[in-house]
């Protein structure tokens, strides 16, 4: 058992889910991070993998209710780790066009960034943003129209999906948290699946289910819930006999 706290139901085929698994508690407080953040990340690939069985290209979307609840922290780690530990071909699309953490967090300096792309710039391709890692890729936002409302074009993003999937074996979506920026709903059905990254004892769970029924609404799937930053208030060796 984890020494985290995870509680992953697979998913049946295309079936509704009412009741999203919890997927993985990436940091909660007190706990040690490095070792143990890439155990949880390798727990939280192998969950998806099991949601998704025998789907070689997953596009997964991450979203928060709102700002700071740690969505943009997990999928950076979550693509490190799939990348460097799984040799996976990894994509991560910074669609916070808000507040766009990715490229700080990977250390890169875009030039190109995929709002261009939907605006003729050229083929998806040239938004494909190298980082230390051969295997992982930064898709962001232009550092020119960061931090103002980029509504995403669908037609256009059907394109720039396309060629993700065509060479990346995982897409990862950081979106813009949905009670700021509607149209995350509106992306969620792009994605294979959806994950709410809810941080503990802040969202109540009135707010995350509205978010849930939307999505849902729209089109879109979500497969669980990254429960974040939870506080232990009993032994942490209780935890780890779950």
């Amino acid at each position: 058992m984890s020494k985290l706290y995870e509680a992953l139901q697979q998913a049946k085929g295309d079936r509704p889910v009412s009741q999203p698994p919890i997927f993985v508690d990436p940091a909660p407080a007190g706990v040690a991070v490095g070792l143990d953040i890439d155990i949880e990340m390798l727990g939280l690939y192998r969950s998806l993998d099991n949601v998704f069985p025998g789907l070689h290209q997953k596009v997964i979307l991450f979203l928060g209710a709102k700002g700071g609840e740690g969505a943009s922290t997990v999928v950076s780690n979550l693509a490190r780790v799939a990348a460097e530990r799984l040799n996976r071909k990894v994509a991560v699309l910074d669609a916070d066009t808000l507040h766009p953490a990715q490229h700080r967090l990977f250390g890169v300096s875009p030039t190109v960034g995929w709002d261009d792309v939907l605006r003729g710039a050229g083929p998806a391709e040239k938004a494909f943003c190298p980082t230390n890692s051969d295997r992982l890729w930064l898709v962001p936002v232009s550092s020119a129209r960061a931090g103002t409302v980029q509504v995403i074009d669908a037609p256009g993003m059907e394109g720039l999906f396309g060629a993700l999937r065509e060479r990346f074996d995982l897409i990862l979506i950081d979106g813009a948290p949905a009670t700021v920026f509607p149209d995350s709903i509106t992306l969620s059905r792009k994605a294979d699946g959806v994950v709410l990254v809810i941080e503990a004892e802040s969202t109540r769970c009135p707010v995350a289910n509205t978010i849930h029924q939307q999505i849902t609404n729209a089109g879109g799937r979500v497969i669980g819930v990254v429960f974040n930053k939870r506080r232990y208030y009993v032994p942490e060796f209780v935890y780890q006999r779950l």
